[in-house]
Order: structure tokens, then C-alpha cells, then sequence
């Protein structure tokens, strides 16, 4: 029996065609350890029966990645963005004098 081991997560499903006694050989992927990335979810579905009544079946492997950016700032860089917010939006103060018309 042939193995081929993925990485993977959690769940793999794992199926085997029923086929006559003349099947010597078949494919299967068990699962051997998880991702470094608990964000990513793998679904592997391997299905190969090789014998002379028995068509070889199509690898299938799909991956559902989400992926989520944490954005975490700084008080050195929440302050220059004060500094730069003040600097666009900064109110001038202005005097005016009126001197009488001639």
C-alpha cells in the first residue's frame, strides 16, 4: 500500500471505493501532523484504485485560506499621526483692524 502524507489540519476525510478482489493497490492520505498556520483549514481527498477492472479515480486537494491582518500601532507612531492630523487641520488665528475711510 502506497501513502502519501500532506500536511494538515484537523480534518481529513478519508474514503475507499469498494471494488472486486481484483484491486491490488490503493492510495490514501492520512493525515501525519497540523499546519504551522491555525488560520488555514486543508481538505485533502485522495481516491486511487488501480487494478485491471478498476479505473483510477482523480486527486482531488482543496485549501480554504482566511486570512486576517492584525494591525497593531505604536504610541511613537499614533503620536506622529496627531502631529500630522494637527499640522493639516491646525486653525489660524487671524486679527483684523479697521482704520476709518478718508
Amino acid at each position: 500500500m502506497d501513502h502519501h502524507h500532506v500536511l494538515a489540519y484537523q480534518t481529513i476525510l478519508e474514503l475507499h471505493q469498494t471494488a472486486d478482489p481484483n484491486v491490488f493497490r490503493t492510495q490514501s492520505v492520512p493525515m501525519t501532523k497540523p499546519v504551522s498556520e491555525r488560520s488555514v483549514s486543508t481538505l485533502v481527498l485522495d481516491l486511487v484504485v488501480m487494478a485491471l477492472s478498476v479505473l483510477s479515480s482523480i486527486i482531488v486537494q482543496y485549501a480554504h485560506v482566511l486570512m486576517v491582518t492584525l494591525e497593531m500601532r505604536s504610541a511613537a507612531v499614533i503620536q506622529n499621526h496627531l502631529n500630522l492630523f494637527n499640522q493639516l487641520f491646525k486653525k489660524t488665528l487671524a486679527t483684523v483692524f479697521q482704520t476709518p475711510s478718508v
